[in-house]
């Protein structure tokens, strides 16, 4: 039963926060920014809403112990983590549970020395405006506004002062109590279109030998292999920046190997254009790779009978590992978020936070710069995935840059709001199905959809054992933990390195670090893996410190989070046979764009009424009509007395006057700033409402006033000389 007013509804358990979803976490810690969409939903829905008491979020803190046999807990499901953290999830609560209620949008510019007027709303229950303080700057100018007088559950104005707005200021509102933040905005003034250079020419040059395809232009060259049809290099400036791709991304689904069918080259236009075709199993797969004189590369993609799970659709590129920060302009959830959030509209993400992640040592930086999960990814977790702020999702990107360390010179993902892009270290995991894992004794092989690449090997043979040669200065034995496993012995070359390792935990948690071991002489080296008792489980093994792993740069067209449970909102793709998109990405140097402000149009209605900017001031005896079918709003103002007259003072460009037309109307005389006037006639032998009958031509950017006065003159056929007002649009 919907809540009312005689069946109030408390919703218990809701808007759960991620726990269960492991694997989407291992992954992506923007699932975390994501659920944030989640809490938003369900609250802007239920506040206003009779009868609906609210409801409790689960849980206010991570279930997750670092006990010293390993990590416990049934999950990650707080908004602040087990060491008192706020997690992305702790601002995301504040801004959806905040009581300023402020429509989070760029505002139209009210024009210089005109007052800027915001719609708020007072979402508290007993607390009235007048005792929180609204400081704001935009530019130079700043103020505190402390006498605003909205009671709990009102609706009102907040009047920022007159200066000289300028299309492109970012005005800062923060409300606040004894220095306690209620909320926080950054709203543009006028709503920002942020564009790229289209693509440039002259042509790039375009050369092949038998074994590769190379596209050269101005500072850049790209290297296509024949063999593969994948980037061998991407240089910039003298910078390999790109390592490999394109590749489709579909994950979290491990795609089988590529094999190509077919490469070509041709130049149209400013363009050189790189034909691949090829598969991934029974995936097919097709590459149109342009490539402008300038660097920018416009990857087209298209795939038939696509395989099941994908979670996200779009185009990878491997970029060098000496990529060390990506940077991005997106459009998030909010306009203003902690300089360390995870889901922040502008920011750098550095690869490598210099942070010593300990097991069992309380951190003394913020979550988004973990670089270990010893809950996710066990007690013995090595890292080498990057931060959690390096490594999430940027949604709604304008751009995103991979940077090279040490320069300037990037791989920069464009968009126009639409696209997504994922940094994931390429893990350099030998899977157990791998040849270079030796086995000796009984070992099962086993398909499990948790375990990386989706298989694993067991066995109960005591004695029997998996043995894998690496050169490096440390490896990871990756494995998971269940319920019915048992111990295993370690030895590295030889020695006995750990003994009696326990697998057991009371539920299954795949893709756990084991053994971990970081000190090793760097040279080659053996590790082997033996059945202590009960079932020991191989699903891979990690080398490291060798070479510098490369990764993957996801540019995503679609993405989802379809997992959060427990009746959150999510969203889910699909990809059909024969699903098309494309990616742009350009090797530059820069984080530079174009910015213009499209014409925005402001309505009004006829029943908001004073004397500021957007209000109808009616001057004389006007008559209200509050259930006119057809109206803007079901009503409108009427007057017929001479010379009675209604005015709009606005900020803009242009103005719009909308009324009735009908057979009882009259002619108005219509002026913009005191000009000379123009008549209108509004008659029509049937009635309409919600009608244009006045445009003004295109006016100076600044203050003006519309004024329109009963004549009391009409049409012949009309039988009376009335005026209506039904709405005004104002464009700026």
């Amino acid at each position: 039963m919907a809540p009312s007013a005689t069946q109030p509804t408390l919703h218990d358990e809701y808007v759960h926060v991620n726990a269960y979803n492991k694997a989407t976490q291992q992954r992506d810690p923007n699932a975390r920014n994501f659920w944030g969409e989640s809490i938003k939903k369900f609250w802007e829905n239920m506040f206003p809403t009779t009868g609906a008491l609210g409801g409790a979020i689960w849980a206010s803190i991570d279930e997750v112990f670092e006990s010293p046999n390993g990590s416990k807990g049934y999950g990650k499901w707080g908004i602040i983590d087990g060491w008192r953290r706020d997690k992305p999830e702790f601002w995301l609560t504040k801004k959806a549970y905040s009581p300023i209620r402020i429509t989070d949008a760029p505002v139209v510019n009210p024009g210089s020395g005109n007052t800027l007027q915001i719609p708020i709303k007072n979402w508290f229950d007993h607390t009235n405006f007048n005792e929180i303080s609204f400081n704001w700057s935009a530019g130079s100018d700043s103020g505190s506004i402390t006498n605003l007088n909205i009671a709990p559950h009102g609706n009102g104005t907040l009047v920022i002062p007159a200066r000289n707005w300028q299309n492109g200021d970012i005005l800062n509102i923060k409300a606040v109590k004894s220095s306690k933040l209620f909320d926080e905005y950054n709203l543009h003034i006028g709503t920002p279109v942020k564009t790229f250079p289209a693509v440039q020419g002259p042509a790039p040059t375009v050369t092949q030998d038998a074994s590769s395809i190379t596209v050269s232009g101005t500072n850049f060259s790209i290297v296509f292999s024949k063999t593969t049809g994948q980037v061998t290099s991407g240089t910039y400036n003298g910078s390999t920046i790109i390592v490999g791709g394109p590749r489709i991304n579909l994950a979290p689904v491990d795609l089988p190997a590529w094999s190509l069918s077919g490469i070509s080259q041709s130049v149209q236009g400013n363009q050189a254009v790189i034909s691949i075709s090829g598969a991934y199993g029974t995936m097919g797969a097709n590459f149109t790779v342009s490539v402008d004189g300038a660097g920018l590369v416009t990857t087209g993609y298209s795939l038939t009978n696509p395989i099941a799970g994908a979670k996200e659709t779009g185009v990878i590129y491997d970029v060098s590992g000496s990529v060390d920060r990506l940077s991005w302009d997106r459009k998030g959830l909010w306009s203003a978020y902690p300089a360390d959030h995870i889901g922040r509209n502008t920011g750098v993400a550095n690869k490598i936070s210099g942070n010593n992640d300990t097991y069992r040592v309380k951190p003394t930086w913020s979550w988004s710069q973990d670089m270990k999960d010893f809950f996710l990814f066990g007690s013995g977790d090595n890292g080498g995935r990057g931060t959690n702020d390096f490594r999430s999702q940027k949604e709604y990107i304008n751009f995103a840059s991979a940077i090279m360390s040490g320069s300037n010179n990037r791989l920069r993902a464009e968009s126009d709001g639409s696209a997504a892009v994922r940094m994931e270290v390429n893990k350099n995991w030998i899977d157990d199905k791998d040849s270079s894992i030796t086995y000796s004794g009984a070992w099962t092989a086993y398909t499990e959809a948790g375990d990386y690449k989706g298989t694993e090997k067991y066995s109960n043979t005591v004695g029997a054992y998996a043995q894998y040669t690496f050169t490096g200065t440390g490896i990871s034995f990756i494995g998971p933990k269940n319920n019915n496993l048992g111990t295993a012995d370690i030895y590295i070359d030889g020695t006995l390195a750990q003994s009696d390792i326990n697998l057991n935990a009371s539920s299954k948690n795949f893709q756990q670090v084991l053994y971990s071991n970081t000190g090793l002489s760097n040279g080659t080296h053996t590790i082997k893996v033996v059945v202590k008792s009960g079932y020991v489980v191989v699903d891979a093994f990690v080398p490291s410190g060798g070479s510098s792993t490369s990764i993957a740069m996801a540019i995503n067209n679609q993405w989802g989070y379809d997992d959060l449970d427990w009746g959150n909102y999510e969203t889910a793709i699909t990809v059909p046979s024969g699903y098309s998109n494309t990616v742009k990405m350009r090797l530059t140097d820069n984080d530079s764009y174009s910015v213009a402000y499209n014409p925005v149009t402001v309505t009004t209605n006829d029943n908001t009424t004073g004397t500021g900017n957007n209000q109808f001031n009616y001057v004389g005896s006007w008559s209200y009509y509050g259930s006119q079918s057809g109206a803007y709003q079901n009503d409108n103002h009427y007057s017929n007395t001479t010379n009675n007259y209604f005015q709009v003072a606005f900020s803009g460009t242009k103005i719009q006057w909308y009324g009735a037309k009908a057979p009882n109307v009259g002619i108005a005389a219509v002026s913009i700033d005191g000009g000379a006037e123009i008549n209108v006639d509004q008659y029509a032998s049937a009635r309409s409402d919600n009608v244009l009958l006045f445009t003004s031509p295109t006016l100076s950017s600044g203050s003006h006033t519309l004024k329109v006065r009963v004549t009391g003159t009409k049409n012949a056929s009309s039988s009376a000389t009335v005026l209506t007002a039904d709405r005004v649009d104002v464009t700026n």
